[in-house]
Order: C-alpha cells, then sequence, then structure tokens
C-alpha cells in the first residue's frame, strides 16, 4: 500500500503545511480522490515510532492492510497522544550553552532607582527596551546577539528572569559588580518547563517582556535564530551518532536519517510561520547540505 495520488481539498490545503503527516480515509469522488472525514495530524517528532508501531500492530494482527485499518483505526488516536507524552516527558530543553531549561529569577530591593538605571545603561549587553510606566526595562543579550535574559527596574525593586539557573547565577554576579552596593539580593525562584507545563498558570506567555514592541520581539528571536543555527551544520548531534549534518550528508548511512531531521525541523517552522510567530527558513541550510525537495 504504497500508492500515491493527488486529494483534492482547499480546507487541507490552507490548514497544513508542507511535510505535515494527515491520517485519514480517502474516497474516489467522480473523477478525483477526496478526503471522507477530519484527518489525524500525526506530529513530526513521533512519526517514525508511530509507523514502527501501525507494522508491528498489523503483523500481529495476521490481517490485511485494509481490514486492518478499517478495524483498528481506533487505536491510532490514544496511541498518537500517548507517544507525543511520553515524549515530551522525556524531553530534555536546554539552553545555548547545553544547560537545563529552567525558568529562574531573582529578586533585589532597589535603594537608588536612578543609579541603577544609570548603572546598567552603561553595560553594552544590556539594551534599554521601551518602559511600561514607570518601570525601566532591559534586554540581557551577549555579544548583542544572544538573549540571556531581561531586567525590570521598579521605584523599589528589581527582577531579572534568566531561562536557567546557570545565567542567573552569571546575571547576578554581574549586578554585584555593576550596581552591587544600590541592591539588596531577595528571594530567588526556580520552576522547570516540565513543572510549568503541569501548572499552566507559571509558564510564561512569551520568551521576551510583554513590554517589548512586536516589531523589536521579532528582530530579537530572528537574530537569535541566524546565530544559533549559523554553525549547525557542523556542530555534532546525539541524533545523528555524534556526527555533524554536514557530515551525516555524506554517509549514505545517516543522509537518510539527517533528512527526515531536516524534515521535522522545516515543518515546525513553517508551522510557526503559519501561526504568525518568529520562525526559521531552513531552505538554505537544506540546500548547503544537498537537499533539494
Amino acid at each position: 500500500m504504497e500508492d500515491s495520488f493527488f486529494v483534492r481539498d482547499i480546507a487541507s490545503s490552507h490548514a497544513l503545511v508542507q511535510y505535515d503527516c494527515l491520517l485519514s480515509r480517502v474516497r474516489m469522488e467522480s473523477d478525483r480522490h477526496v478526503f471522507t472525514a477530519s484527518g489525524l495530524v500525526i506530529p513530526r517528532p513521533v512519526l517514525d515510532v508511530f509507523l514502527d508501531w501501525v507494522r508491528e500492530e498489523k503483523e500481529a494482527s495476521g490481517m490485511e492492510w485494509r481490514p486492518f485499518l478499517r478495524t483498528r483505526n481506533h487505536l491510532f488516536g490514544p496511541k498518537l497522544d500517548q507517544m507525543s507524552e511520553q515524549r515530551a516527558a522525556g524531553l530534555r530543553v536546554v539552553t545555548a550553552e547545553g544547560d537545563d531549561l529552567v525558568f529562574s529569577n531573582a529578586t533585589y530591593r532597589v535603594r537608588d532607582r536612578n543609579a541603577v538605571v544609570e548603572a546598567l545603561e552603561r553595560w553594552p549587553d544590556f539594551q534599554r527596551a521601551p518602559e511600561e510606566g514607570e518601570e525601566a526595562q532591559f534586554v540581557w543579550l551577549e555579544d548583542g546577539k544572544r538573549v540571556l535574559g531581561r531586567l525590570s527596574v521598579h521605584q523599589d525593586r528589581l527582577r531579572l528572569e534568566c531561562s536557567s539557573r546557570q545565567r542567573l547565577k552569571r546575571g547576578a554576579e554581574l549586578l554585584g559588580r555593576l550596581a552591587g552596593g544600590l541592591l539588596e539580593a531577595g528571594p530567588r525562584d526556580f520552576q522547570s518547563i516540565h513543572s510549568a507545563r503541569r501548572s499552566r498558570s507559571g509558564l510564561p506567555k512569551k520568551a521576551l517582556p510583554e513590554a517589548l514592541s512586536p516589531e523589536v520581539e521579532k528582530e530579537l528571536i530572528s537574530r537569535f535564530y541566524e546565530e544559533h543555527y549559523r554553525t549547525w551544520a557542523d556542530n555534532p548531534l546525539p541524533g545523528l551518532d555524534g556526527l555533524t549534518p554536514r557530515q551525516a550528508a555524506a554517509d549514505p548511512k545517516q543522509r537518510d536519517r539527517l533528512h527526515s531531521l531536516l524534515k521535522m525541523m522545516m515543518n515546525i517552522e513553517l508551522r510557526k510561520q503559519k501561526d504568525g510567530v518568529p520562525w526559521f527558513d531552513f531552505s538554505g541550510i537544506r540546500k548547503e547540505l544537498g537537499f533539494q525537495d
């Protein structure tokens, strides 16, 4: 059952993006194929393991493909949910430095707000962002490219927010050098991404402060993507058995694996583009590694 044919469905054309995988019934209507009902989108990260499971279930049933799909398709949705949950539970999300992503913040009592703001403005890696009311906002950038955190200075307190314990420690040490005598350290708070997902209320709606305009936010995130993926093709990846994408592209045993990885990453970014959020165009990397489709 490896037939290829064109399916006419305008709604799906508007809803889907390249490399989406849709599980749906198809029938002939006059001289064309159409979907008979709503489909089930298979998340790219679990596609291979899901297809392996389907094949194993089919072999265990002793049935041919058509009767198997007709009688067992009700199992697919729950199984996909289970696989997605298991993957998310075991997923280790890290920063660019390889540290666990942990929503981290530290609060300080401010002795002299104006002096603190002036001290922060003198440090080139703290870029002033639009203010909200009397709150002074700063974005902490590394070499003007990678976002490391943000700071908000109120009349009597300062808040430092980062995405890892290591970045918060580094930021706290920096604040100590820049304005140590003007600040009194207060409580620190840490929340893992898995804990934030469970509580939902603790999950930040944005990675950047709400005071940033959409244009500034888009620019900062785009700059982060460009920097992150600039050397991606030459960084060893565990998913490629420690090879770099460039090495895997030249290895016949790893090339298909790399191609599957690129499809998944491109699918995720195209979904971001469709949702109207900052995204990264993988077409240049794909072309560089010799993939044209």
